[in-house]
């Protein structure tokens, strides 16, 4: 196919546009499992989704990456979220004001905001978005029943955040829905 040279020049121009979805899990332990095993086999908007993790422990993270074939294993936070639709924060609570510490400059420098998706049970959404620096929050509680799609999960999101479609089918899909 020959394009000429007004529609190459538009090419050129156009935002490369990814086929897939990238969900990026900060923490991989029992409760990022229950999510990313059924991700890995679930389409998402019509492709299969790109899975990375990360995990302080190199023990758990050598564990998912024996369990789990199709997520990659990353080196650091920063190579875990680079280009994430959704980032999922699965750390322990406790952890957290360490991990915006580290997180925080990161994902503020993406070209696109990702989604955060947390499971940190006791940290609310605005907690969340000002410790990182995001507007699109969602807070969710899923249990390990997801793993074999009889799982129940409860999520909220901030209601003055501006989530797209493709966002909402993106926390829904890594939750199990």
């Amino acid at each position: 196919m020959h394009l000429g040279r007004a529609a190459a020049a538009r090419l050129a121009r156009a935002p490369a546009r990814r086929s897939m979805s990238k969900f990026a899990f900060v923490g991989a332990g029992a409760m990022a499992e229950a999510m990313i095993a059924p991700l890995l086999e679930t389409p998402i908007l019509g492709t299969a989704p790109d899975v990375t993790f990360y995990d302080v422990s190199p023990v758990v993270a050598r564990r998912v990456e024996q369990k789990y074939a199709g997520a990659a294993r990353t080196a650091s936070m920063a190579d875990c979220v680079e280009g994430a639709d959704v980032v999922v924060l699965c750390t322990k609570p406790q952890n957290c004001d360490a991990v915006f510490e580290q997180l925080g400059p990161v994902v503020q420098a993406l070209p696109t905001p990702p989604v955060l998706l947390s499971i940190l049970a006791g940290v609310p959404a605005d907690r969340l978005s000002e410790g990182l620096g995001l507007s699109k929050v969602a807070r969710a509680m899923p249990n390990t029943p997801g793993q074999i799609g009889c799982g129940v999960t409860v999520w909220t999101r901030r209601k003055d955040a501006d989530f797209s479609d493709d966002d909402m089918v993106r926390c829904q899909s890594a939750l199990g829905a």
